[in-house]
């Protein structure tokens, strides 16, 4: 027969329904103080690995420049670049061979992708988009227009290290990107008209963000990643994005 007092350690060896309420409840709290943490420094991560990406990026087109007599590679280059086996490409697939230093027999055999044309922070960016950075348009495209044009050569630039050469770019609701950056702060085509006439008095007024569309800068939580022409890149706010930055017309006067 089985003591009594063995009976009574036996239940004082388990967990009382109030104990076991109490360790779910602190387990609770716990999770909820840890998860967003996990949350945040998995974000911080992914956009330091954008940064890191968009530095490549344009460090890439500025090795492009100097092999190019200074001439930066851009959208229109999708019909000027041709190789032995004929024809063109875009810019990110000339970049992306560019970077893996395909050979140029072999740079016509289908797209070539590279990982550092992809931001891991661009949230809403579709699984086939290839590249979610692009490049200011009056920077690398000469046909729009006469007075941009020798800003396509970086070594037209008075300040470098405050030209922003690429960024972000919007995706809209289609999560793709355009081909370039046009429409930022109202679009190239006002950089040498509307703005030509009072250049001084607005070069350090803040851009006008935009909505993130395709065209324009990717902006998320007011923030987004630039390049600059000397290389270097930076997190900006909206507010620090003035437009001279932008606008290489400012600072050559």
């Amino acid at each position: 027969m089985t003591p009594l007092s063995s009976l009574a350690g036996d239940r004082r060896s388990g967990f009382t329904l109030i104990e076991l309420l109490t360790v779910i409840a602190i387990i609770g709290i716990l999770a909820s103080i840890l998860i967003p943490v996990v949350s945040k420094v998995r974000e911080s991560a992914r956009w330091s690995q954008g940064l890191s990406n968009l530095r490549q990026v344009t460090m890439a087109n500025l090795n492009w420049a100097n092999d190019h007599n200074g001439v930066l590679l851009g959208y229109e280059h999708r019909q000027q670049v041709v190789y032995p086996r004929g024809g063109g490409r875009e810019w990110w697939t000339l970049l992306a061979n560019y970077v893996n230093s395909a050979p140029v027999d072999l740079q016509l055999d289908g797209p070539a992708h590279s990982p550092i044309l992809r931001d891991p922070s661009a949230r809403n960016a579709s699984p086939d988009s290839v590249f979610q950075f692009s490049f200011m348009r009056h920077l690398t495209v000469s046909s729009d227009s006469t007075r941009m044009t020798r800003f396509t050569n970086i070594h037209n630039h008075v300040e470098p290290s405050g030209q922003i050469l690429a960024a972000d770019a919007g995706l809209g609701s289609s999560g793709h990107p355009h081909g370039d950056l046009h429409t930022v702060d109202g679009g190239w085509w006002t950089y040498s008209g509307v703005w030509g006439g009072n250049l001084a008095n607005s070069g350090n007024d803040p851009i006008t963000p935009g909505n993130s569309e395709p065209g324009n800068i990717r902006w998320t939580g007011g923030r987004a990643k630039f390049g600059f022409m000397d290389g270097h890149v930076k997190t900006l706010s909206q507010d620090m994005v003035l437009r001279r930055m932008v606008n290489p017309l400012y600072q050559a006067l």
